[in-house]
Formats: structure tokens, sequence, C-alpha cells
């Protein structure tokens, strides 16, 4: 959810457009990046389930 701010959304190389008020929903493990193209800062509220970083998923397994 972008709560202020703008910028664009690259998932599977579809470009969207944010702005304050926009909601996307992300797929398990599904490359994207997110990037401020406004001039002053994003703030971004993430939510994920299971709960936890989501950085766990990525790191190596020892």
């Amino acid at each position: 959810y972008i709560v202020e701010g703008e910028g664009i959304a690259h998932i599977d190389g579809v470009e969207t457009p944010l702005r304050a008020g926009s909601c996307f929903h992300l797929a398990p493990r599904q490359v994207h990046t997110i990037e401020n193209s406004g001039s002053r800062p994003m703030r971004i509220l993430g939510v994920f389930h299971p709960s936890g970083s989501p950085a766990i998923a990525y790191e190596e397994k020892q």
C-alpha cells in the first residue's frame, strides 16, 4: 500500500504507476522493483504472510 509519494512498480516486465492510495499484490518470490519516481520520499506499508521478514525466504540454506 502506498502511504505517500509516487513511483513505479516493475513486475514481470510491466511498469505500473503508483501513488498514495495505490495497493498491489505480489505472488510469493515474485521478482519486482519499486521505484520512487517523485521528488519527495515515498512511504510504503507492506503486509507479509506468513509473518516475519521476507528476506528469510531468500537466505541460503546451510
